[in-house]
């Protein structure tokens, strides 16, 4: 399993993110601090968001067989997920 790690680097709504998972990994609230790698499965994820206003978002990526960071941007109804 690749090692990943999750930001939140943008967006006029980064400030009510308060969590964010990627299959069954959590980063932010009862997670691991931004940033900190984590072993996710390879093949397609969900990307869930937990803001403190709703809504939640979701989107699916494809998790690699390396490792990467997905930094997220978030708007009210939209978040921007980028894998480097």
């Amino acid at each position: 399993m690749p090692q990943i790690s999750v930001n939140i680097t943008d967006g006029p709504d980064k400030e009510n993110v308060v969590a964010v998972t990627v299959g069954n990994r959590r980063w932010g609230h009862n997670g691991v601090t931004w940033g900190t790698p984590q072993n996710v499965a390879v093949g397609p994820q969900v990307v869930t968001i937990f803001k403190a206003t709703l809504p939640n978002l979701t989107a699916n990526i494809n998790v690699e067989a390396h490792e990467s960071t997905i930094n997220i941007s978030v708007d009210a109804t939209s978040g921007q997920i980028e894998q480097s």
